[in-house]
This record gives structure tokens, sequence and C-alpha cells, in this order.
């Protein structure tokens, strides 16, 4: 068995030549049979910005409260978004069960969509670990989990919508005792509306306020 290489002697549109190593002409034409042009790629700054507001009474719809122990931080949506944020998630499952399944990957700081189960979320790569199951944030709910290669794929144009979501640090929370601890989980669950005493905008982020954490002692 005799090994020939090959190589490009001259690229016209879609016509390409193969020489051997002796100049001769090993075909006269590659035809291309398909050409996919791929969309442009997303990082989370191309997502289309969202206005948040303040104010007293401000009803808001919990869907994480995972972080609320270890920083006093709760996932919210306000209520004027909630409508929108259900529409975009349907939205997204519904593209995601029509997706070619062989066409993943997306690339290390690249927006992304996420399959988890049989729902489909937003996120990006934030860490590779080399075993095929990268980590990733899902910032639509502002949580990280660990996802198997094959179920990550690129964002499409068509779901740069707002992070109808926010990230609310509770006034005090990790300060108080846990009687007022046990009083705001209450009050706090998850898929379900509460209401703020105030939401003001802190220094980084917005913050909730709860009066019963902001009495005098």
């Amino acid at each position: 068995l005799r090994k020939t290489e090959l190589k490009i002697s001259s690229i016209d549109g879609h016509e390409v030549e193969l020489k051997d190593e002796k100049n001769c002409l090993v075909n006269k034409k590659l035809v291309q049979l398909s050409i996919v042009e791929m969309e442009a790629s997303f990082t989370v700054n191309d997502l289309q910005p969202l206005k948040s507001t303040t104010g007293i009474n401000k009803k808001l719809f919990c869907i994480n409260k995972k972080f609320l122990e270890t920083e006093g931080i709760v996932e919210c949506v306000e209520e004027a978004f909630v409508k929108d944020f259900y529409e975009f998630q349907k939205a997204l499952d519904d593209y995601g069960q029509k997706l070619d399944l062989t066409t993943y990957g997306s690339s290390f700081n690249e927006l992304c969509i996420i399959k988890i189960k049989d729902r489909w979320y937003r996120g990006e790569v934030i860490e590779k670990r080399g075993n095929g199951t990268p980590t990733c944030i899902l910032y639509d709910l502002f949580l990280t989990c660990e996802v198997p290669v094959e179920c990550i794929f690129p964002l499409p144009s068509a779901f740069t919508n707002p992070c109808y979501s926010e990230s609310y640090k509770i006034q005090n929370y990790m300060e108080s005792n846990q009687k007022e601890k046990d009083f705001i989980n209450k009050c706090l669950v998850e898929n379900e509306f509460f209401v703020a005493d105030e939401i003001i905008q802190g220094c980084n982020d917005l913050t909730i306020i709860f009066d019963v954490l902001n009495k005098q002692n």
C-alpha cells in the first residue's frame, strides 16, 4: 500500500483541484453539496436591556432562592415581566424540541442554549472540565450546573431577549437572627409571588427591604 500526498493546486469559488506529488490531476472538481451559514455568536452583553423598577410594595415572582442562606440573594421576576418570562421560556422549549441534536457545541464566553432534562435554558460555558461535562451558568435562573457537551447548542439571534429575572439582595438578611430568617423563608416560595416592602437600587444590585429586618433593636 503506497501513501500519496495530495496538495491543493487551485481554488476557484467552490471548485478545488487536487494534484499528487507527480503533479498529476487527481480530480478536476469537488462539488460542495451544501453550505451551512452559521449565525454570529453572542455574549451576555448582546442581550436586550431590561429596566427593572424600584418602589414601595413591589410584587415579585420568586424563581430561585438557592443562594439565600449563603449570600442573602434571591432571583426574581418583576410582576410586569412574568408573562414575558413564561412566553419566552415556552418559545425556547418549542425551538429546542425541533433542534437538530447533532449540531451541538458552543465556544467559551459565548451565549448558548442548554438542554436539561426536557427543558431549555440560555446560558454560557464558564469552565471546561475535560470530562465532557463543562460547568455552565443559566442566566435566566441564576444557577450553575454541569452539563454534557452534547446538550449545549449555539444561541440563535431570535432568543436575545432580555433576562427577565434579576438578582435581588435582601437587606440585612445575613445579619438577621434565625427567627427573622425563617419568617423571610416562608415569604419566599419558589414559583410564587411575594410583596417586598420596598426595592431600592443598591451600589451593585437591586436591594429588597423587608421592614421586619430593618426595625430598630
